[in-house]
């Protein structure tokens, strides 16, 4: 029977699938549109698809969109399941169904019975060969020695010193790109009184993104006026924005220092020398590496591609050992 080994990305914003004789397979939005005929549920598109579909006004009555994925856990399962089953059937056009081996990674904050979600929502897809990789693990730019790595997300950011035997020490924040779109989206209502849509707030966001004070960006954002509810364009400036990102970027480099601060000290001096890596959305911020540098006095590394944890992760395909012993599992699984 036909084997594929996967590196599985679901996040709050997209899914990342990653085979390992073919590199990235699908990178699709985490969004499913359910079909309900009868009480019978079914998927009716998935990904880029029913995001699509959900920007349309002529849309079915009996379709509805979900996100299953909210604040790094499984907010509905069987969304989930079948956004899964969608993706893999997706990228997968052979008529014999393969066995699936899977490294699914997920945030290092997750409660037990989280991850038993991951897990649960594998095995009800036939799945039976998971394992499940706390993002900073996967993430890491090589293996052996310690190292210092962020991963923002779109609902929440891991933060953890990662050593030979995993996670020495680490947490998972609310801090986000959607967080900070949200603030934004109130400090426009407060300060110019017009009502904006989400997802133009984040199109602002990534226009004026800037953590230099030396460089001034602006850019026109539409929404309804708060009184009268007359349509109305406001230009904005990336002084707006910093007002919120700088105050939010500066409780994550909080965090980081507690972290810092509580890991063994033989372990500061080496990652004084090899830094900070941050991954994700937030890393696209310009300036952020030299802000945060100055802030820590220590080097700091970015990389804002969406695909980078599963790309990274995939060194794992070959040294599982090293994979092993950082998870605590004894034996080299999944050969």
């Amino acid at each position: 029977m036909c084997r594929l080994d996967l590196i599985i990305d679901i996040g709050a914003s997209n899914t990342i699938i990653y085979e390992k004789k073919r590199g990235i397979v699908l990178s699709e939005p985490s969004i499913v549109a359910i079909k309900n005929v009868n009480g019978k549920k079914s998927v009716y598109l998935a990904g880029s698809e029913a995001l699509d579909l959900a920007k349309k006004k002529n849309r079915p009555d009996n379709v509805n969109f979900i996100y299953p994925v909210n604040n790094a856990s499984i907010q509905n399962i069987e969304a989930c399941k079948l956004m899964i089953k969608y993706f893999l059937d997706k990228f997968n056009k052979s008529f014999i169904r393969p066995t699936f081996v899977v490294m699914a990674i997920i945030s290092c904050g997750l409660k037990p019975s989280e991850r038993k979600a991951f897990e649960n929502m594998f095995f009800d897809l036939n799945i039976k060969n998971v394992t499940l990789i706390d993002a900073p693990i996967a993430v890491l730019p090589k293996v052996g020695g310690v190292q210092f790595v962020m991963v923002t997300g779109a609902s929440v950011t891991d933060i953890a010193i990662v050593g030979e035997n995993g996670v020495i020490a680490g947490c998972s924040i609310s801090i986000s790109g959607t967080l900070i779109a949200n603030r934004f989206k109130k400090y426009i209502l407060d300060n110019y009184h017009l009502i904006v849509p989400l997802s133009r707030v984040e199109n602002a966001v990534k226009e004026l993104s800037e953590m230099s004070l030396d460089h001034t960006l602006s850019t026109f954002i539409q929404g309804k006026d708060e009184i009268d509810k007359i349509r109305r364009k406001e230009e904005i400036h990336s002084g707006d924005l910093q007002k919120i990102l700088i105050p939010t970027i500066n409780d994550l480099i909080q965090t980081v220092e507690s972290i810092f601060r509580i890991a063994p000290e033989n372990y500061q001096a080496s990652i004084k020398n090899s830094g900070l890596h941050i991954y994700g959305g937030l890393a696209n911020i310009p300036h952020l590496d030299n802000y945060i540098s100055n802030a820590l006095g220590i080097p700091v590394y970015v990389d804002g591609s969406i695909e980078a944890v599963a790309t990274n992760c995939a060194k794992f395909f070959k040294d599982k050992v090293a994979l092993n012993k950082m998870l605590g599992i004894n034996g080299e699984n999944n050969k």
